[in-house]
């Protein structure tokens, strides 16, 4: 029964390993044990590495997914073409690049987070800040957005008073320096995520894990953040 069981591992090993192609193969395996490193899947020939300063409570956007909360962040296997890169850390000013990906392109670079100042006034996104546009096989959510803040809410940096369709493909909602970020799945289905730093979270009565995300189909949802000694902060998403 041994050998046959270690047989049968390494019949498995092997297909695997025959999957792979030469040096590629290496990092396609590790890529496999390493999902972390490959958020895009395995279907590109492209790749960034990134070293960031400050390297923990960080949230790193690609695409509009949320990927990463610290440095060194590494993507494997990106399709070639258009990306888009967004960095957040609490205190500092954002870092936003697009990038244009070559094919076999392996891309490395810093990236030093400017400080903010007690001086610093946060700005809002700019105008028509988010993903693209949705396509027209997808019909936009709208929504009408609640908060306890007494800061009147945004969609994609945009000041909100009543109900709003959410009309690209991914972009965030807002109260002050409170966000969240909405995107649609493959489906034109409405998700919403939460940051990743340390907090308790709970929606609609539950707690949750940081950075997680939550379908937002119809209804109300409820997002609460709690932080030690800091005010509790709250959001109330409306579908409409």
């Amino acid at each position: 029964m041994k050998n046959l069981r270690e047989i049968v591992c390494m019949v498995t090993v092997t297909t695997i390993l025959l999957t792979l192609t030469a040096c590629d193969g290496v990092s396609r395996l590790r890529s496999f044990f390493h999902p972390d490193e490959s958020p895009q899947g395995l279907e590109g020939s492209t790749s960034l590495n990134l070293e960031i300063t400050p390297a923990v409570d960080l949230n790193i956007f690609l695409d509009g997914e949320l990927v990463a909360h610290a440095s060194p962040y590494a993507a494997r296997f990106l399709p070639a073409g258009p990306h888009r890169l967004l960095i957040e850390a609490k205190g500092y000013h954002p870092f936003s690049l697009v990038l244009n990906l070559n094919e076999e392109q392996a891309l490395e670079f810093p990236v030093s987070l400017r400080p903010m100042t007690k001086d610093t006034k946060v700005s809002p996104p700019a105008q028509g800040s988010g993903g693209p546009a949705l396509g027209p096989d997808i019909k936009p959510a709208r929504i009408a957005v609640q908060s306890a803040l007494q800061i009147a809410p945004t969609i994609d940096g945009q000041p909100i008073e009543a109900g709003q369709e959410l009309k690209r493909t991914w972009g965030n909602i807002a109260a002050g320096t409170f966000s969240v970020t909405y995107r649609y799945d493959q489906f034109g289905r409405l998700e919403i995520a939460l940051p990743g730093y340390a907090a308790r979270w709970v929606v609609n009565d539950k707690e949750v894990e940081p950075g997680s995300t939550h379908p937002f189909y119809e209804g109300k949802l409820v997002i609460s953040e709690e932080r030690a000694k800091e005010t509790p902060r709250s959001l109330t998403l409306v579908r409409q």
